[in-house]
């Protein structure tokens, strides 16, 4: 019975994967309960050039995230920017007994640091300091952290629709967060290479 408990867990495991489900265990949490996404990349060329490389890829994104630079130490390898950027994400609700997702996405304001460090062969990219603002709310509310993770962990295990489609909206947004800051370390990643 064990067996065929652990082969039915692995199953649902891989098609939850397959189908692109997010999972919120898969949110990177700290040691000081909020949200930090880490990455190292081993990198061919100089300090200066992954340096160049990284301010022009800060300029270039100056369309879709908004940056202020907050420390640039060439001499150092240090560039620290305190970043906004909006995310698009599923919204549900329950319609006669069943939960739905609308046809249409809500948007979220994602305020973040973003940090790196360029070390002689190695380049590091940090994003932590990770805020959802909502004007009048106060910051315990409104960063991103086990606390938040934990509500819609609440939400989605809720007994009552309402609640359970409050819970599916936020892990939407979540995996949206998810989704767009890997995706900003991997176009640094990949700027670096070029």
């Amino acid at each position: 019975m064990k067996k065929l408990k652990l082969v039915i867990f692995i199953f649902h495991l891989c098609s939850s994967f397959l189908n692109g489900q997010f999972s919120l265990d898969s949110i990177p949490i700290a040691d000081d309960g909020n949200v930090r996404y880490e990455r190292m990349f081993d990198q061919l060329g100089t300090k200066d050039q992954r340096y160049a490389k990284t301010k022009a890829w800060i300029t270039d994104t100056s369309k879709t995230l908004i940056t202020v630079i907050e420390t640039d130490d060439k001499k150092g390898g240090t560039l620290i920017a305190r970043c906004s950027m909006l995310c698009k994400y599923d919204l549900y609700m329950t319609k006669n007994k069943n939960i739905e997702k609308l046809n249409w996405q809500g948007t979220s304001k994602l305020d973040f640091t973003l940090k790196i460090y360029l070390k002689d062969k190695m380049t590091e990219v940090v994003v932590t300091d990770i805020d959802l603002p909502i004007k009048g709310m106060p910051p315990i509310l409104t960063n991103y952290s086990t606390l938040k993770i934990e509500a819609a962990r609440q939400l989605l295990n809720s007994d009552q629709d309402n609640f359970k489609t409050a819970g599916m909206s936020e892990l939407s947004k979540f995996g949206s967060i998810h989704k767009n800051i890997i995706g900003m370390m991997e176009d640094i990643r990949s700027t670096l290479v070029r």
